[in-house]
């Protein structure tokens, strides 16, 4: 639907946000380390868990709508719902980074 298409674009422009902020504090905290002679991690962890985000949220939530054992349309409708929950949740954890 219209409605959820446009919730998702939004929530994944959101994340980018999000997560070009953590990138910046990523590289940020990988200088203070380097000054400190300990190895620079920060950004590249960064990267491995928001690849293996988007994996696993591409199979988990297709799995999502096919277990709902719907047919047609509403089995894209779920897949795209689980997307749109698990964009925002992993906002939030990015949002979270360094936070406290």
């Amino acid at each position: 639907s219209k409605g959820l298409a446009d919730a998702a674009h939004k929530k994944e422009q959101e994340l980018e946000k999000a997560y070009k902020a953590a990138l910046t504090r990523a590289r940020d905290e990988d200088g203070y380390r380097l000054e400190s002679g300990s190895p620079a991690m920060y950004e590249s962890l960064l990267r491995e868990s928001q690849r293996t985000w988007q994996a696993y949220t591409e199979v988990d939530c297709e799995l999502a709508g096919l277990a709902t054992g719907a047919g047609g349309g509403w089995v894209g409708v779920q897949t795209s719902e689980c997307v749109l929950q698990s964009t925002k949740r992993r906002t939030d954890v990015l949002r979270g980074l360094w936070a406290g």
